[in-house]
């Protein structure tokens, strides 16, 4: 059967920006697929989803977005269990590895890209279908980084640029659906933890500009970029297809409520 709710599909669903996003969609009505690697973690934002909803439904699947066969799954879950995909928020991603250009190894960056760029590839491909079927959206989570470099995170800036790029494209030639990628903002999340920790193999200015963002209260709550994720796969503006845009910009002023 399918669902009178929209269905949503987010990926790195178990905390930070996509566990925000999940809980956001839920109270906006739609039926929600979690995607990510902690099942615990999952879990309980299914109760968070449901507390936050009671008329919506939740479903997960815990597995790697760099894995085709897990991709699959998870939307084949969404169109066994719902019926239709109607919104799709690409947010998993890494920073790893760190350190300069010169000294990455091709595997390490190609494992990189292999998350951060390639699963959204295919994931977006095989939901494609559904998406053009229900006019739907895509939301890419980027980065400020995307075009600004930060020394010492080379594969991060490298790969969200060209995530940039590959909304572009999409919005070029599946013109059905609706394609963004957001700057969600200098996020309180685990990501920046580590950006502030002394493990982080990250230049001393650039670690000393994360541990002011946090010291000088800079951080936005991950419910910020959540709602604004959620409001966008509601009713983003098809004239916003295939555009990179910061979440405080003019153009997302009406999906900040």
């Amino acid at each position: 059967m399918t669902s009178t709710n929209p269905v949503a599909i987010v990926t790195g669903a178990s905390k930070g920006i996509g566990k925000a996003a999940c809980i956001n969609l839920a109270k906006l009505g739609y039926n929600v697929v979690g995607f990510a690697r902690s099942e615990p973690e999952l879990i309980s934002v299914g109760k968070d989803c449901e507390a936050a909803n009671p008329n919506t439904q939740y479903a997960y699947f815990s597995g790697d977005v760099s894995n085709n066969g897990d991709c699959d799954s998870t939307v084949e879950l969404a169109i066994k269990k719902f019926g239709r995909i109607d919104a799709l928020v690409n947010n998993a991603a890494v920073v790893e590895p760190n350190g300069e250009l010169a000294g990455y190894s091709k595997a390490d960056f190609a494992r990189h890209f292999d998350i951060n760029l390639f699963s959204i590839l295919y994931l977006t491909q095989i939901t494609l279908p559904e998406l053009i079927k229900a006019k739907g959206k895509v939301i890419n989570i980027s980065s400020g980084s995307a075009t600004n470099f930060l020394k010492t995170s080379g594969a991060y800036c490298c790969s969200k640029a060209a995530l940039n790029m590959m909304t572009t494209g999409f919005a070029a030639e599946v013109p059905e659906v609706t394609f963004l990628a957001l700057r969600p903002g200098v996020v309180d999340t685990d990501m920046q933890k580590s950006a502030r920790s002394s493990r982080y193999a990250t230049a001393p200015e650039v670690r000393k500009m994360f541990v002011s963002f946090k010291e000088n209260g800079v951080l936005l709550d991950p419910n910020t970029p959540g709602s604004i994720i959620a409001n966008m796969c509601k009713r983003l503006d098809h004239n916003l297809s295939g555009k990179f845009l910061s979440w405080d910009s003019a153009e997302l002023a009406p999906y900040r409520s």
